[in-house]
């Protein structure tokens, strides 16, 4: 407090207290949440200006559905169950992994953990690197999520709340190139042109084409492989795996303000994140001056529950949800290992 911090970062916890472990040989992490982090930048096909935060706002729902694919993700295929969904305050989302068994992952273990949720981009076709048969898990959040979210979002245009992919030709373009067939995209291109009509329907065309000339057994190169990457390529989670995979790395603190947007970090509901309004979200000037205004109006606060007299007191309810199970579970533990129930409390 005597330095002004201007925002708080959590790390791992060590074999020594930090700051006299310059008195220890031996100093180490030991356990850290898993932590996974991702952000609309690394959509490299996104139109984001991180100085004009509507842009970023306008791209929630690829937030909201990487939220919805990875917790499937860790709770069906590791079991974990402990996470702590957060916005970041301008252009992503933080999830931290509390379960014993995630914060006690060597950093060999998070690299395994990381890899095999995002797959690989590949620099020479500009697509995410996906294997034919699909892995179960792919499969389904292909099927569940990926492909409506591409053909409901993706697809639509812009004036109706969607991304608007196949409405220009500079986005279109670009995804007729990472078919890296030239007679295909000119071909498409054309088409395209000179019809008006929604992108959806212009998928369909794709499609239908990609279907004609796949059937035909003299053309050794098959495309519908390609257009199943192309739809991974445009709603799949872009992990920043190198945030997950080593444990001393440090992450901003659920309820920090963002430094440069002022907004709050809050918790999110991960079955409500399609809900979720970034731009809704107070900063801390809003939450100061409603603070002051509940004062001044004489409300009574409960000890350590200012906040529900300000607009931070409906994302009390997804912290508060995370804090009793977390809490639950680690009871659970202590009583299956035959230790007492002491205080959780710090």
């Amino acid at each position: 407090m005597q330095k002004l911090p201007h925002k708080i970062d959590i790390g791992a916890v060590f074999s020594a207290a930090p700051r006299v472990h310059i008195k220890f040989k031996l100093f180490e992490p030991v356990h850290r949440e898993f932590i996974i982090v991702f952000d609309l930048t690394d959509y490299d096909f996104l139109d984001v200006d991180v100085k004009k935060l509507e842009t970023c706002d306008r791209c929630w729902p690829l937030m909201a559905l990487a939220c919805r694919v990875l917790t499937t993700a860790l709770r069906q295929d590791f079991g974990f169950d402990q996470m702590l969904w957060v916005y970041s305050g301008r252009r992503g989302i933080h999830s931290w992994v509390c379960d014993t068994r995630a914060r006690v992952m060597n950093n060999e273990v998070r690299s395994a953990v990381a890899d095999y949720l995002g797959p690989k981009l590949n620099p020479a076709t500009g697509r995410l690197s996906i294997s034919i048969p699909m892995h179960p898990t792919l499969a389904s959040a292909y099927t569940t999520e990926l492909k409506p979210f591409f053909e409901k979002v993706i697809l639509k245009s812009t004036e109706d709340g969607g991304f608007g992919m196949l409405d220009y030709e500079d986005s279109q373009r670009k995804l007729l190139d990472m078919l890296q067939d030239d007679m295909v995209r000119d071909r498409m291109l054309e088409e395209w042109g000179k019809r008006q009509e929604s992108g959806l329907a212009r998928w369909g065309r794709l499609d239908a084409l990609v279907q004609k000339l796949d059937a035909n057994p003299k053309r050794e190169k098959r495309l519908a492989p390609v257009l199943v990457e192309i739809i991974f390529t445009y709603t799949y989670p872009r992990l920043d795996v190198n945030v997950s995979k080593g444990m001393n790395h440090l992450l901003k603190s659920p309820w920090c303000a963002h430094p440069k947007t002022g907004r709050v970090c809050v918790p999110l509901d991960p079955e409500a994140a399609a809900d979720f309004d970034p731009s809704q979200v107070p900063t801390l000037r809003m939450v100061a001056d409603e603070l002051d205004a509940a004062h001044k109006a004489g409300a009574e606060m409960g000890k350590g529950r200012d906040i529900s007299s300000t607009r931070l007191g409906k994302y009390e309810a997804a912290f508060e949800d995370f804090l009793r199970r977390s809490e639950n579970t680690v009871r659970g533990e202590r009583l299956r290992a035959g230790k007492e129930t002491a205080s959780l409390d710090f």
